[in-house]
């Protein structure tokens, strides 16, 4: 398995997508524009990124479409 990891470039980004990809797609959707006029963006006040866990439920994302990132 890891052999075909190592030289399948299609299953290395699917790798990636699968197992870093809501990581990614949280980080993403933190520092993208705000959804509202006049909204500051996220992350703009020099707080930093931190994982969904730690932030309280309206601070998340709600869903992202995955295969739309380019990772």
């Amino acid at each position: 398995m890891l052999r075909c990891l190592a030289v399948d470039p299609d299953l290395q980004a699917e790798f990636l997508r699968d197992s870093i990809g809501p990581l990614f797609g949280d980080y993403y959707w933190w520092h993208r524009a705000p959804e509202k006029l006049y909204e500051p963006i996220r992350g703009s006040n020099g707080e930093p990124w931190r994982p969904p866990w730690e932030r309280s439920e309206d601070e998340r994302p709600g869903f992202i479409y995955l295969l739309e990132l380019e990772i």
